[in-house]
């Protein structure tokens, strides 16, 4: 059965220009194109963080910006992407003649109360489940006129936030022949091991749900494995890259020849030079500074928010610290290197961690370093599984051994991915067809039951 015609809902707390945070609207922002393309009609409802007009992205979709009531709620939301939050509180505080004191005292004790009853109720992402709630509420009302005024065939509801996922049970029991998607992009109670209310309402979510997406092979055995899912109800569909601005960039670039500099680039973003921030790449800058090749080595770092407090290593080899620059230039930087760096600095990492960033390293051809605490993470063992790189523990003696090896290949022309595995199965295109496939079956099997 063709979803051409097909009216479709999806839900997705981030989407721009709504949100600043164009890493969390990419998902959904290109399954809603797609879906146009094949000739649905999609709707999305996202929240409403205020209006960022700063991605040049075209949408095919008709969006719906969803305001929180009561609007107290709305106005702190869009507050949180304010960076003069903290000074505005500030001054509220220092007004009210209580020493500062007691005013912290009780700001920490109310914050882990909070906490605690987020942790227990919703076990959400950031402890933002009670406004999720209010969310939701007014989301509802207007999915409601949207599935009778659009005769909506399925809704898409896209997590986290998860509870979002709490809406499938309204739908179901106001429309019963609506057809729920529940799309997972990251680990929810796997991951945070949530409480048994959040477990029971987990299961429950999925009991309702008529087909599961997983972001990775792994979470999906995982989930069964817990929630005891029928297979058929799953289907795992990776983030993957970008097929048409890779293209594109590929047509109007020539692929960097080789130079007397081995080339190393991290592109990621928001990289911290902060113990415990998880993008902490000190020990990577160590390794190619401390190599016995470091005359021959150029790192790039891109997308860093700060710089590090010693530069002693940028006299060793050339380092370069970059800023986040737009998604075009970043690719073209990944492409013409020569080794690209997926990295994760946690001490205790998920082994589901499966970073978009991955993919456009696969896209672009070049070998690939995975670095990580702990080699079992998901994106070291795709790395290795598809043969387009190694993966190697987050110690300065592991990463400069692995790049001392690659120097080696590197000099005699054969530091290439040894892969024959097919690009696109990775971009986003493919990935989605597979989630479109998955969604006939299920709109199919609706049709037969009517019959």
């Amino acid at each position: 059965m063709s979803l051409r015609d097909t009216s479709i809902a999806i839900i997705t707390y981030h989407m721009i220009p709504n949100t600043r945070y164009w890493g969390a609207s990419q998902r959904m922002y290109f399954l809603a194109n797609q879906l146009e393309s094949n000739g649905a009609k999609v709707s999305v409802l996202h929240g409403n963080y205020g209006n960022y007009n700063i991605y040049d992205k075209v949408k095919k979709y008709q969006s719906y910006a969803v305001d929180i009531k009561p609007r107290f709620i709305q106005d702190y939301q869009e507050r949180m992407q304010n960076t003069q939050l903290k000074s505005s509180e500030s001054k509220i505080h220092s007004n009210r003649g209580i020493p500062k004191y007691l005013v912290s005292v009780a700001l920490n004790y109310a914050k882990k109360v909070y906490r605690m009853l987020e942790s227990t109720l919703y076990n959400d992402f950031n402890y933002i489940g009670f406004i999720v709630t209010f969310w939701n509420r007014a989301a509802m009302s207007i999915l409601k006129d949207l599935i009778i005024s659009e005769e909506t065939k399925v809704v898409i509801i896209s997590g986290p936030y998860f509870t979002n996922f709490s809406l499938i049970k309204k739908i179901k029991k106001n429309f019963p022949h609506i057809k729920v998607v529940l799309d997972y992009r990251d680990p929810w109670n796997l991951l945070k091991r949530g409480s048994y209310i959040s477990r029971s309402k987990e299961r429950r979510y999925i009991e309702l749900s008529d087909l599961v997406v997983m972001f990775s092979s792994k979470f999906e055995h995982d989930m069964i494995k817990q929630y005891s899912i029928p297979s058929y109800k799953t289907a795992v569909v990776y983030n993957g890259y970008d097929r048409v601005v890779w293209e594109k960039m590929k047509a109007t670039k020539a692929h960097r020849q080789k130079s007397n500099r081995m080339i190393i680039s991290y592109v990621g973003s928001h990289i911290t030079f902060e113990n415990g921030s998880g993008r902490d790449p000190e020990r990577l800058i160590s390794a190619v500074a401390s190599s016995e090749n470091n005359e021959k080595l150029q790192l790039n770092l891109v997308g860093c928010n700060n710089m590090p407090e010693d530069l002693q290593n940028a006299q060793l080899a050339e380092i370069n610290y970059l800023p986040i620059v737009p998604h075009e230039k970043a690719l073209e930087i990944m492409y013409t290197s020569d080794i690209l760096i997926v990295l994760g600095t946690d001490e205790q990492p998920s082994n589901y961690t499966l970073t978009g960033k991955v993919f456009d390293c696969i896209s672009s051809g070049n070998y690939i370093l995975g670095i990580s605490n702990d080699l079992d993470v998901d994106y070291v063992k795709l790395i290795e599984e598809l043969n387009v790189g190694v993966g190697c523990k987050n110690i300065i003696t592991d990463i400069r051994s692995r790049l001392d090896n690659c120097f080696d290949l590197w000099e005699k022309n054969l530091l290439v991915p040894q892969s024959n595995t097919d690009v696109y199965e990775y971009s986003r295109e493919y990935q989605n067809s597979i989630l479109v496939e998955k969604m006939q079956s299920i709109m199919a099997v609706s049709v037969n039951e009517r019959q």
